[in-house]
């Protein structure tokens, strides 16, 4: 029988978590951690996630205050952005929304977030102690939607040892970095994307299977659905669903077609349901330990291994 892997578990025990701790440092403090948004535009995926945010953050006890610039914003506007919340004392973890409109430097932007409240894992400091798979105890925080990926498999007892791993996507925000936590808990990592020949076939022949492409396709109804169909899934699949996208009645779906995964795989994460809302908790509790790096008391460490 297909299992449905199921965030909000995972969510709601990291919540528990995160409110005890948010209340604990603002009594010992006398402020709330604080995340700053940085949003460039109204594209609505971005207004989507910040409501979100937004609705998990005020009822974990953390503060949000949000930075929002025109879409065609100038880099230097971005720029003072950036270094304004970096410099400021009450604000704890920073989270720039990407990707970023074509016109600005996005490596440049990330360059100006300060490393102890990069919350989100996407600075080049970060970066490399991810890629050199190390945990040191002075702010090190995983990329959070990768993190998810990887609660959410351990949640499961999906055992990732010896496994073979296929992640569709290269991206720095989730296609790399979660193929490098399933690297360092030792599954066998291949990396696909949209030039990848033969892809279906690499797809069915990996135990698990991870979307963070963007892919949809036409529905034979009419509209969009997710563009990883059946002749990418076989039986026995773990598959991880990182996509989101919307149809035109505003309806949430991802990279995967459900239906498909449901028949075939062994075990998939649902979208809406499934990464997501673990992702969002993992923010919160990394702008908490970004916090107490800051007031001086040791945050509780990321577990790599």
């Amino acid at each position: 029988m297909t299992r449905k892997l199921l965030g909000k578990p995972i969510a709601d025990e990291i919540k528990a978590q995160n409110v005890k701790r948010a209340a604990a440092f603002a009594e010992n403090t006398g402020v709330r951690p604080t995340l700053c948004v940085i949003r460039v535009g109204e594209r609505e995926d971005d207004v989507a996630y910040e409501q979100s945010i937004a609705r998990a953050a005020a009822g974990a006890g953390v503060n949000l205050t949000t930075r929002l610039l025109a879409a065609d914003c100038k880099q230097e506007e971005l720029t003072a952005a950036i270094e304004a919340a970096s410099g400021d004392e009450k604000i704890h973890g920073i989270l720039l929304f990407r990707p970023l409109q074509g016109h600005l430097d996005e490596k440049a932007a990330l360059g100006k977030i300060a490393s102890s409240k990069d919350v989100d894992g996407v600075t080049e400091s970060q970066m490399a102690r991810l890629y050199e798979a190390k945990r040191p105890a002075d702010g090190f925080f995983l990329p959070c939607t990768a993190e998810s990926v990887l609660q959410i498999l351990r949640y499961y007892e999906i055992p990732l040892a010896g496994r073979k791993a296929v992640v569709i996507g290269r991206s720095t925000v989730i296609g790399k970095p979660v193929s490098l936590l399933l690297l360092a808990h030792d599954a066998t990592v291949t990396i696909a994307h949209s030039r990848t020949e033969n892809l279906p076939q690499i797809c069915r022949d990996a135990d698990i299977l991870v979307c963070a492409a963007g892919m949809t396709v036409e529905s034979d109804e009419g509209g969009l659905r997710g563009g990883v169909g059946r002749e990418y899934l076989s039986e026995g699949q773990t598959v991880i669903d990182v996509g989101i996208h919307s149809d035109d009645e505003s309806n949430l779906f991802g990279d995967v077609d459900e239906c498909a995964a449901a028949d075939l795989a062994a075990a998939y994460t649902p979208v809406p349901g499934g990464v997501g809302s673990v992702t969002t908790q993992l923010l919160l509790r990394h702008v908490i330990d970004a916090a107490d790096l800051h007031s001086g008391t040791p945050p509780m460490p990321e577990r790599l291994e």
